[in-house]
């Protein structure tokens, strides 16, 4: 079956499938960056040092855990994926899928 024989549930099926996928690779980039920003973050701290007075004094095992903060903000945004793809996004988003896929089809 061509391409413009398809039912438009066919095509919503597939674009619904693509997004799932999309959230799945999104997801997965999330889990290796911000693992490799975790052992970088570990790695690169210094356990030691100067205070004002010239002494040098050990630190707490980790003094700054600057990771955190790309944690929080890409995981923000990995939420609203997740909630669009998965929850909400259905409704809000079928209504003009269709009618725009039409539109490439008939510029292509």
């Amino acid at each position: 079956m061509s391409e413009a024989q398809k039912p438009p549930e066919a095509n919503l099926a597939e674009l619904k499938l693509a997004a799932i996928i999309g959230y799945k690779i999104h997801f997965i980039v999330y889990l290796g960056v911000n693992a490799l920003l975790l052992l970088i973050n570990l790695a690169c701290f210094s356990r030691t040092a100067t205070n004002p007075e010239g002494k040098v004094v050990d630190l707490p095992f980790i003094a700054y855990f600057w990771v955190m903060w790309p944690i929080l903000g890409w995981g923000i945004g990995l939420v609203i994926h997740y909630l669009v793809v998965r929850k909400f996004g259905g409704p809000l988003v079928d209504s003009w899928k269709i009618p725009k896929i039409e539109d490439i089809k008939e510029q292509s």
